[in-house]
């Protein structure tokens, strides 16, 4: 047995808590249950609040099985981050020391050019 009839826009975003432009949005963009007797785009509508209830009850899954997802991805990204951030610190860090020893060379070389040019 279907729930009680809602007869316009009007009763059926006041039912739902929110604006007429909200509810209308969510029949184009998110299949919000409204039936159009007439069967044109532009005419009268009517809802069911059964069927509205099942429709957010499952929206509300959705969210929430999306917010699930991005917390799994967003601690997936996090430890990536986290390893590559560890690799990254050690190649630097191998790098900074050849780049001292190579440095050191350097100006042990210069020294030794220093000394031979006051001798000639």
């Amino acid at each position: 047995m279907p729930g009680q009839l809602l007869n316009s826009w009007k009763e059926i975003s006041r039912y739902v808590g929110r604006g007429v432009r909200t509810v209308q949005r969510w029949e184009q963009e998110l299949g919000f249950p409204v039936r159009r007797p007439r069967g044109h785009e532009r005419s009268a509508v009517i809802a069911f609040t059964d069927e509205i209830d099942h429709w957010l009850a499952a929206a509300k899954l959705r969210r929430e099985g999306r917010d699930q997802l991005v917390q799994r991805v967003t601690v997936h990204t996090v430890q990536q981050n986290r390893a590559l951030l560890a690799q990254r610190t050690e190649f630097l860090a191998d790098n900074l020391q050849a780049v001292q020893q190579q440095l050191t060379r350097a100006i042990q070389l210069g020294a030794q050019l220093a000394r031979k040019a006051r001798t000639i």
